[in-house]
């Protein structure tokens, strides 16, 4: 939660956010026809959330699934339970880290999550999808967005020049790519990471002052955030993923996405448990 706001105001201001931060409708969509498909035939399906995403809480009660949810910061609990107003209370929330979960294995029919693995240090992926599995029922499913490079990533300076004015026109389809056209050898990406990279920029005349304004001024929300996150190009993340899972399904907002060669996509998978 940003500093020095109260709960209310975060709430109010996570209302306002759109995408890629939060989901679209036809990313809810997907999740709810995904949500349909894995335990449409089961009579009152149980479901975790790891986080408190009110989206993913809402398409799990339209469904038909009893909700508990799982995370470890009670500012973003609060916060999310007020945009939830009375359905919130309808969900089992768990306070802990998603490492230290006390809930039972083996016991639910579908794990959802938002962003979940981008969140998490790649030395951590495998850790989280080993107790998402163990969490889940046999024929149980795994649903998340997740953010991956659909290719070789490029220097930022050469990004700019390949998304040209597009860039500044469409900055909220843009960001995806931008965040994979700066991503650290880490695979680390965020707002300060750009920011840095326009700076370097700036400074060693690739792009003039001018047009570092203008960028910085169109992305100044993104790159006033604080948080990092990881980011793997597709084929290395679902390699990872197939460890543990075998993808039944994937898709991925095709409106949103509709730009000239986009470098990194939000994919949201439909993983069915293997063990």
């Amino acid at each position: 939660m940003p500093d020095n706001i109260s709960t209310e105001e975060f709430a109010e201001q996570w209302r306002t956010i759109g995408a890629p931060y939060r989901m679209t409708n036809n990313q809810k969509q997907i999740y709810g026809r995904f949500m349909r498909e894995s335990a449409g035939h089961i009579d009152n399906p149980k479901m975790i959330v790891l986080g408190v995403t009110p989206e993913l809480r809402e398409l799990g009660h339209k469904h038909g699934y009893r909700v508990t949810c799982v995370d470890f910061s009670q500012t973003w609990i609060n916060a999310m339970d007020i945009l939830m107003g009375e359905e919130g209370g309808k969900d089992i929330i768990v306070r802990c880290n998603w490492f230290e979960t006390p809930l039972q294995r083996g016991e639910y029919d579908v794990v959802v999550g938002d962003g979940t693995m981008n969140l998490l240090e790649l030395k951590n992926w495998d850790r989280l999808l080993e107790i998402v599995q163990g969490l889940l029922k046999p024929a149980g499913y795994f649903i998340t967005r997740t953010l991956v490079g659909i290719g070789d990533s490029v220097p930022l300076g050469d990004a700019l020049k390949i998304f040209g004015e597009r860039l500044l026109k469409y900055p909220e389809e843009y960001v995806n790519s931008l965040w994979y056209a700066t991503k650290t050898p880490q695979n680390a990406v965020g707002g300060g990471i750009i920011k840095e990279e326009l700076e370097k920029l700036r400074d060693n005349g690739s792009i003039t002052s001018d047009e570092f304004d203008k960028i910085s001024n169109r992305f100044s929300k993104l790159l006033g955030m604080k948080s990092e996150g990881y980011v793997l190009e597709q084929k290395h993340y679902e390699e990872i993923l197939r460890k543990y899972f075998q993808i039944k399904d994937w898709d991925y907002d095709k409106a949103f996405h509709n730009i000239e060669k986009p470098m990194a996509i939000d994919y949201i998978y439909c993983l069915a448990n293997k063990s």
